[in-house]
């Protein structure tokens, strides 16, 4: 029995958890226990932003060969958690592997991997983490970002995270990522493992697929009509590039747009206040946050095309968006902007316009209106890769593969990339 423990705040609720449980209903070889904080506060700055924040409470599962346990956990520096008992479930359970999903550099994964070269009964144990990182080094400053107080910040990242990211590049035994330009950068910052993409998360088909009735309750809910319906879900911060997408949406024509989404207070004004200035308000229909995801996979039905156009920042590029596979395995079409993980994700049968291209993206609208059913077949392809890459019972498969060669000390290359990994 290989034991394996994993390590999220984001396993306070099923839909994140799920495909883990998946994975261990389906490989009876596997023992799986998540740890996850006894309570959350979802919505903080910088996270997930839902216009306000949610506390939630763990739950705790208790079946044959999975189950999850509730950690207190403890505020610390730049944002950060730690938990002592973290260290008590892994010197209990004496896991084959632990998995961390939250930052290479991140103090919980420091943690463990101190943990592992205190004690002898732990040296077997691999330890492998998850970054959403994007392309930018661990450690960087921009001569274009001035300012005393950002130096200041930057010398105290050297400080903290340097060594951190040290002790990862010697200690850890893999690492995942998004996309290929995150795998660049470990390589560029000096990690030398197995480095493999594959989403964490993943995109459920039992809850987000094409269905006529769904579309026809949403479209009747917000008396969409025979109109063309635009949309997208994301946080209303700038990187989103939401005021680009109000700015480029056709002047005439018998269309609407369905603006999934919430952020503070000034975000959300924002929005409002650039809507108004094109007159659009009878156009544009602000949904408020979605937190259910059977309310996001029966708004994205009502779609005929999902539109998600991130911008790239001095320090952010999109390294994978949920949305954006959502919409996909929903069989609508996407324009995506060259911005990160967007043509990644969207793959070579995709409608991409340059980031910030207000009149690329204008005309990319125009061409969908004009022609419904080519965006439907671009849809279906969409579907496809959908299915195909980040669909969780793929992702699990890939997974369960992944670790038997980490457990082996085999780098396999075939098993990198989860978009052209087949089983």
């Amino acid at each position: 029995m290989t034991k394996l423990v994993i390590i999220n705040h984001t396993f306070q609720k099923p839909e994140f958890y799920k495909r883990w449980e998946v994975l261990s209903d389906r490989h009876e070889d596997l023992d799986i226990t998540l740890l996850a904080p006894g309570k959350w506060e979802w919505g903080k700055e910088k996270t997930l932003t839902y216009g306000h924040v949610d506390v939630r409470q763990g739950v705790v599962v208790d079946k044959p060969r999975f189950r999850i346990r509730l950690m207190q956990v403890e505020d610390r520096s730049m944002g950060e958690y730690g938990s002592k008992d973290i260290e008590k479930e892994i010197l209990s359970i004496r896991p084959d592997l632990t998995y961390f999903i939250g930052g290479h550099t991140a103090y919980p994964l420091m943690q463990i991997l101190k943990l592992r070269a205190k004690n002898k009964c732990l040296r077997d144990m691999k330890v492998a983490a998850f970054s959403m990182r994007g392309h930018t080094p661990t450690v960087d400053f921009k001569q274009s970002d001035p300012g005393l107080k950002k130096y200041v910040n930057y010398l105290g990242k050297k400080v903290i995270l340097g060594p951190r990211l040290a002790r990862f590049n010697r200690q850890c035994d893999a690492v995942f990522c998004h996309y290929p330009a995150a795998l660049k950068a470990f390589r560029a910052d000096g990690f030398t493992g197995p480095v493999y993409m594959q989403t964490q998360v993943g995109v459920d088909p039992d809850v987000f697929y094409p269905s006529p009735e769904a579309r026809a309750k949403i479209r009747e809910k917000y008396k969409i009509g025979n109109a063309f319906l635009f949309g997208s879900a994301s946080r209303f911060h700038y990187s989103k590039g939401l005021s680009e997408i109000i700015r480029a949406l056709p002047d005439e024509g018998n269309w609407k747009y369905l603006m999934m989404g919430w952020g503070r207070d000034d975000e959300v004004e924002t929005v409002k206040k650039e809507i108004a200035a094109r007159g659009l308000e009878d156009k544009i229909i602000l949904t408020g946050f979605i937190d259910n995801w059977t309310d996001m996979a029966e708004h994205w039905n009502a779609l005929d095309c999902a539109v998600h156009t991130p911008l790239t920042t001095l320090r952010w590029e999109e390294t994978f968006s949920l949305a954006l596979v959502q919409a996909m395995i929903t069989g609508l079409p996407v324009i995506g902007s060259s911005s990160g993980s967007v043509p990644y994700q969207i793959g070579p049968d995709g409608i991409i316009v340059p980031e910030g291209d207000i009149t690329a993206l204008r005309d990319k609208m125009m061409e969908m209106m004009a022609d419904p059913e080519k965006g439907k077949a671009i849809g279906a392809k969409m579907r496809e890769r959908a299915m195909n890459c980040f669909n969780i019972y793929h992702l699990d498969e890939l997974f369960y593969l992944t670790v038997k060669d980490l457990l082996s000390g085999v780098y396999d290359e075939n098993k990198v990339d989860m978009a052209t990994f087949r089983a």
